[in-house]
């Protein structure tokens, strides 16, 4: 039977862009399809409300994640690049807290405003591409405490030349020993960057070697 084009444009009933990501998505329910929220951005991706164990604890310490996926059931996370911070709680020495900074020069230097990261079939990790999704994933997880996850990442942003400008702004956030992350796997992680590329790394090498800023 025809579809008349007043069903599919009475089919998307509410659009939201999310500003900070410049990614669009809209309401759509068509025919016996369930309703979803589908990526204008992107074809065929829509936010999924599945949530298995593995997901979740794959999520952890990602709390601005969007879990998408098509309609092959391939998922993939949509992480808007915003600037993490966690603060130091006195009261809780080892808190993954998070405050996300919209900071207007942090969001200006960017070259992408949020990053997707395909799911590994197994649901138990995200699949960087590129050095600059590598560095964030890296950040956030070293952030969040999840040392072991962090150390495997290392090698995605191992390389010869520079950092780019945008992975060099969140390499510099990366918490020193002053910032008070004297974890035994935090050290660890620190002396796998400085191996990486010790020319690179020289003023992190005198932050880990002598606590400086």
């Amino acid at each position: 039977m025809p579809v008349s084009p007043a069903t599919v444009l009475g089919s998307f009933m509410r659009s939201m862009h999310f500003g900070y990501v410049s990614s669009h998505l809209v309401s759509s329910h068509f025919l016996s399809l369930p309703l979803r929220l589908c990526s204008v951005d992107h074809v065929d991706l829509f936010i999924s409300n599945e949530r298995p164990e593995p997901i979740c604890r794959m999520l952890r310490g990602l709390p601005h994640a969007l879990l998408v996926s098509n309609r092959q059931g391939e998922k993939q996370v949509l992480l808007p690049v915003i600037k993490p911070i966690r603060p130091i709680i006195l009261s809780e020495p080892f808190s993954t807290h998070l405050v996300l900074s919209r900071e207007p020069y942090w969001m200006a230097t960017l070259s992408q405003k949020f990053y997707l990261y395909p799911v590994h079939v197994s649901l138990s990790f995200l699949i960087p591409q590129g050095i600059n999704p590598s560095m964030y994933l890296l950040l956030l997880r070293f952030l969040h405490r999840d040392y072991a996850s962090a150390y495997r990442l290392t090698d995605a942003i191992a390389s010869d030349s520079a950092l780019p400008a945008e992975a060099g702004m969140m390499f510099e956030l990366l918490p020193r020993l002053k910032s008070g992350d004297g974890h035994p796997d935090a050290c660890a992680l620190r002396s796998k960057l400085v191996l990486l590329s010790f020319s690179r790394f020289v003023d992190f090498f005198l932050s880990l070697r002598f606590g400086l800023p």
